[in-house]
């Protein structure tokens, strides 16, 4: 199921910049053109699917589960309910998340700003690549939802309609991560521009180990959708605070350096 929404979510990473060269083909955007535009988007896109192949396919599927399955260990942080091991699985399913997410991050931007020579380092490509990266978190989510629900989990029947309004509810509170992503992005390209790519780096992987450790522990103690997608808003809306205060705060000083 993982797989056939990852599947459904690299497609979608393709198929949206193509969408977005029509809309953006005849303007720029912070001196961004549209070409360069529509890489970003799919480049976030991209590492986000690439992300949770990593993370669902091979290290949880192909090396923890076999490796851990039979052990005390694996019962201790993966069934063992609702008890104080739901803070440790929740604290290294964040931790896991951020580090392969933010290193993915680091690296695309690395290569935006050396092989595509974007010079500007704006606000613009953190924000273009912070919805490419979101937008595939949202759209995989809803790739588990479509596939279970049109051919079920055994393969013959869809879900009830129950299920299938949890998931669309999943699907919303998995939009809100276009926030995080944007944030998160913003950040890291701060540290780029400002020579701190590691502190910032460190900052966002930070916030992200620690935001999504609670997001896990909070639906795995039985939270509502419903009340997630809230916290998640004004968790995501601190995290891009956060980042428009370091540029706001900086602004006056880029106006003199490219003077």
């Amino acid at each position: 199921m993982v797989l056939n929404s990852l599947l459904f979510a690299v497609a979608a990473s393709f198929i949206m910049p193509v969408l977005l060269a029509f809309a953006f083909a005849k303007g720029n955007t912070e001196n961004i053109p549209g070409k360069k535009f529509v890489i970003v988007f799919a480049l976030g896109s991209l590492m986000y699917a690439l992300s949770e192949l990593l993370l669902r396919e091979f290290l949880l599927l192909k090396v923890i589960v076999p490796r851990f399955s039979d052990s005390l260990w694996y019962y201790y942080i993966f069934e063992n309910g609702v008890t104080n091991s739901t803070l440790y699985f929740s604290a290294f399913s964040g931790v896991t998340i951020a580090v392969l997410q933010e290193l993915f991050r680091f690296a695309v931007f690395f290569i935006v700003f050396k092989l595509l020579k974007d010079k500007s380092k704006s606000m613009t490509t953190a924000s273009v690549y912070g919805f490419g990266s979101g937008w595939m978190e949202s759209v995989s989510i809803l790739g588990v939802m479509a596939f279970s629900y049109l051919i079920g989990n055994d393969g013959e029947r869809g879900l009830d309609d129950i299920w299938a309004t949890r998931a669309l509810l999943a699907g919303i509170e998995r939009i809100v991560y276009l926030f995080y992503h944007v944030g998160y992005s913003m950040l890291i390209v701060y540290g780029f521009k400002h020579r701190k790519k590691i502190i910032m780096f460190l900052v966002a992987l930070v916030l992200h180990a620690g935001l999504t450790t609670i997001d896990v522990y909070l639906g795995k103690i039985g939270l509502e959708y419903t009340t997630l997608i809230f916290i998640n808003a004004a968790m995501a809306a601190a995290v891009c605070g956060l980042a428009i205060l370091l540029w706001k705060y900086t602004v006056k000083t880029d106006a003199n350096i490219d003077k």
